[in-house]
């Protein structure tokens, strides 16, 4: 049985203007549907960042936008391009031979031009 990865269809900033905008929320009025949500002090230019890739979410916001537009967190999370640091260097951390493999494995991308595709399809030992 193989298992099938789709990539994100959009950055993270577009998906959530997206779905901003189907819910008829202009920028301001979903700011100040955050700011309830979160109790934070949520700016129409903080989300203006957001929505053009400037800025990313913390995890406590990427909920309270899930909450806001109605969908499931992990939708958008899916669309977020940032390298999952801490979890690689915790890895790193508890067997340094992750780290040797990590470096080696960007290595071989780089020199092989490897895509983003054939990279999940060598993992999932797709077509070697």
């Amino acid at each position: 049985m193989s298992e099938s990865i789709e990539f994100p269809r959009k950055p993270l900033g577009s998906y959530i203007r997206e779905l901003r905008i189907a819910k008829g929320l202009s920028i301001r009025m979903f700011a100040q549907r955050l700011q309830q949500i979160s109790g934070a002090n949520i700016s129409p230019a903080f989300m203006s960042d957001l929505e053009n890739g400037r800025r990313f979410p913390s995890d406590k916001m990427f909920t309270c936008i899930a909450n806001a537009l109605e969908v499931e967190e992990e939708d958008l999370r899916n669309c977020d391009p940032r390298i999952p640091t801490q979890e690689l260097n915790d890895l790193a951390s508890m067997n340094s031979q992750y780290g040797f493999a990590f470096r080696k494995a960007v290595n071989i991308i780089l020199e092989q031009d490897i895509s983003p595709q054939d990279l999940l399809n060598r993992i999932l030992n797709k077509n070697n």
